[in-house]
């Protein structure tokens, strides 16, 4: 998801595991859950900074249509 200057307006920084956590996490009503195992564990990442997330509070509704793209369910 890029801005028209070029600079992305989310931008992920993780490990390769943690990347396919988000991708096999559950997305309920449209919207990601984290209330299972998969949820819960990216939520202790984000919180511990081994998940990096640039643009969550400015850009929410993107992250979660991006978050949508990556679910393999």
């Amino acid at each position: 998801m890029e801005h028209r200057n070029g600079k992305p307006k989310i931008s992920i920084v993780t490990d390769s595991g943690t990347m396919l956590d988000l991708a096999n996490s559950s997305v309920k009503f449209g919207l990601p859950y984290y209330f299972d195992a998969t949820g819960r564990g990216g939520i202790e990442k984000l919180v511990t900074g081994k998940l990096k997330i640039k643009g969550l509070v400015r850009h929410p509704i993107k992250l979660t249509r991006f978050t949508r793209r990556m679910s393999v369910r």
